[in-house]
């Protein structure tokens, strides 16, 4: 279920709910110093480096972003980049909150005429049991599920939640069931973020949801899959079954440019709103009390092939992700050594982070929304066939 293009009364609405939420999780001095210190980016420099790349660079020299990308797309890369480097986290992390994501789908779902009956006739339910909490997204909730789909969010370990991922995630299983499954289900994890609570703790709540996963389903009907720091936690969830000889591993994994190392030299990349040193910093916030290259919280530092033998799905892994994202190269070095145990697709395109997640909201054209999201779809299928 795609909803239309993200437009003007959206961001107002969006802007709407984001300062009443500010006002109640962060308070509003510390939502206005934040504000306040935003103002020089938003009134010069981000009209500048517009201005400067994309209207007095030569096509030639201009990033492949910047020429293929609209204003508004390339505006709001740059106003997330920036969020993402200079914001506190604590602030940051109210834009992807349940209390300014959920609400904003609503406004969505009712603007697109999508909200009869409320959230359950548009497929999802909260799910929330000892030792962990998601949403359950069901497209026939008559009949059992034929397929099941355990996805965690990314956000660096320190901010998203699942309900900001809803409408990809909406649009996921309607995908799926294009591609051909009967009655796909969609469990989608909200693990507990950092500083609340740091590794193992999220490692122990995927174990939990993973569980539950596995109640609405065999495991030869379950893919496992994440972004980002999602993706950092399927592979860590892989390992921790494959170190206890569990025979309880899912069939597939579907990871979105993961993030396999916690801590990492690596160049920032002009093209993502990604940025090297804060995500260092966010992998020492999660890491804490133990080394950031352990191999089971930062599974890029497992080079342990037998391991990873015992850990790959018997299905295999698929790994979707742009080369022009700032975790390219380490994703790249991560399935050269997974294909030494097992089967590894790759899909790659000249994108940035987790493209199939952001395209939903930045482009306008349904084709373009759509496409990311019907490759990755289509490809769990293949799998299950």
């Amino acid at each position: 279920m795609l909803l239309g293009p993200v437009t003007t009364p959206d961001l107002v609405v969006y802007i709407g709910l984001l300062f009443w939420e500010l006002l109640h999780q962060v308070g509003f001095l510390a939502a206005a110093a934040e504000g306040i210190s935003a103002v020089p980016f938003l009134v010069t420099q981000l009209p500048y480096q517009l201005l400067r790349e994309r209207y007095f660079t030569p096509p030639k020299k201009q990033l492949a972003w910047t020429a293929r990308s609209s204003v508004f797309q390339d505006a709001i890369l740059r106003c997330v980049r920036y969020a993402f480097t200079n914001m506190d986290p604590k602030v940051a992390r109210v834009f992807l909150s349940k209390g300014v994501a959920l609400p904003f789908l609503k406004f969505r779902l009712w603007r697109h005429n999508a909200s009869k009956g409320g959230p359950e006739a548009a497929g999802w339910s909260d799910v929330e049991q000892d030792g962990f909490k998601g949403v359950l997204i069901v497209l026939d909730k008559e009949s059992a599920p034929d397929f099941v789909l355990y996805y965690i969010h990314g956000g660096g370990f320190s901010m998203g939640s699942a309900h900001f991922y809803l409408e990809f995630l909406l649009e996921m299983a309607s995908q799926l069931r294009m591609a051909g499954f009967d009655n796909p289900a969609i469990f989608a994890l909200d693990y507990t973020l950092v500083p609340e609570a740091v590794y193992p703790t999220q490692l122990e709540e995927v174990i939990a949801g993973y569980e539950y996963a596995l109640s609405l389903t065999n495991r030869e009907r379950l893919c496992v899959g994440g972004d980002s720091a999602g993706g950092t936690l399927v592979l860590s969830l892989l390992l921790h079954l494959a170190q206890t000889n569990s025979n309880s591993k899912p069939a597939f994994a579907c990871l979105l440019s993961p993030w396999a190392k916690l801590v990492a030299e690596r160049h920032d990349s002009p093209s993502d709103f990604l940025n090297n040193h804060q995500l260092n910093h966010f992998g020492r916030l999660y890491a804490k009390d133990i080394e950031v290259d352990d191999s089971i919280a930062s599974p890029g530092c497992c080079n342990d092939v037998s391991l990873w033998k015992q850990a790959m799905p018997e299905k295999g892994i698929m790994c979707a992700c742009g080369t022009e994202g700032l975790l390219y190269d380490e994703i790249s070095c991560l399935l050269d050594m997974l294909q030494k145990a097992g089967k590894v697709v790759r899909m790659e395109d000249d994108t940035m982070h987790v493209w199939p997640v952001a395209v939903v909201f930045l482009a306008s054209n349904v084709r373009e929304r759509q496409e990311p999201i019907r490759r990755v779809a289509r490809g769990i299928y293949e799998h299950f066939q």
